[in-house]
């Protein structure tokens, strides 16, 4: 099997009442916006209706995942060109809350990996909080993902609910759809071993409602320690038992 039938075969394993796709109607972008509207509240919408007609005719991959014909994951990606190298950027991938930790997410992943490796791209970027273990894990374990770099305040000032009041810090992902890392995936957690390890907190929105100073500590330890942990020569290699980054050498 080649690497662009693996990710068809890998989106192709949705359960019978499950429906994997592109997104292209617009019955199915209005749920695609009241889906990303659900995950960051605020006072204007994620996306706009015009906007989302515009991506889906321009070229942009936006995938979903409907059971029993209601959405319940959906991801949104742009064409992006780094160093002339077409690739997709992830902008946007949300669960229902009502169906997370049930591997909706991936799905809508493997989708968006099928719909570039069938148009020959290689390579989807995307960002996510480090404070968040549930993307950690998924990106990580479930994906495999490339992660080399960490990036301080990468949105600057937002003012969805999730994210209003707080450094938007992120890690950067390159998910190499035709490389090892990515075909072999779902890996295990890791052992330690002589890795540099950074703590991720079990669950940082219940921190950030109930103690947001406290929120904002653990939040600039994690950049101090990704920071420095992450110099250019190093990558994550995976995670640990106790909801570690494991950091080594490339």
């Amino acid at each position: 099997m080649n690497w662009v039938d693996h990710w068809r075969a890998r989106s192709n394993k949705a359960a019978s009442n499950l429906e994997v796709r592109a997104i292209t109607s617009t019955a199915d972008l209005r749920e695609l916006r009241e889906l990303f509207d659900l995950t960051w509240p605020s006072s204007s919408t994620q996306l706009t209706q015009n906007l989302g007609t515009a991506l889906i005719h321009s070229g942009a991959v936006l995938t979903g995942a409907f059971k029993d014909s209601q959405l319940v994951a959906g991801a949104l990606a742009i064409i992006s060109n780094h160093s002339s190298v077409l690739a997709l950027h992830s902008h946007m991938a949300a669960t229902h809350p009502d169906y997370r930790s049930q591997g909706y997410g991936a799905l809508v992943k493997y989708e968006q990996a099928a719909i570039a490796a069938e148009q020959g791209i290689q390579k989807i970027t995307w960002t996510f909080d480090p404070l968040v273990l549930r993307n950690a894990k998924l990106n990580i374990l479930n994906l495999g993902v490339t992660i080399k770099k960490f990036v301080p305040d990468f949105y600057g000032e937002m003012e969805d609910a999730i994210n209003a009041n707080d450094l938007t810090d992120r890690l950067w992902c390159e998910w190499h759809l035709n490389q090892d890392r990515a075909l072999n995936a779902p890996y295990q957690i890791m052992p330690k071993g002589a890795l540099t390890a950074i703590s991720i907190v079990e669950d940082i929105g219940v921190v950030k409602n109930l103690e947001p100073a406290q929120a904002r500590v653990l939040r600039l330890a994690m950049r101090n320690e990704l920071s420095q942990a992450l110099d250019g020569t190093t990558e994550v290699k995976g995670l640990s038992v106790d909801n570690e980054y494991l950091i080594g050498k490339l």
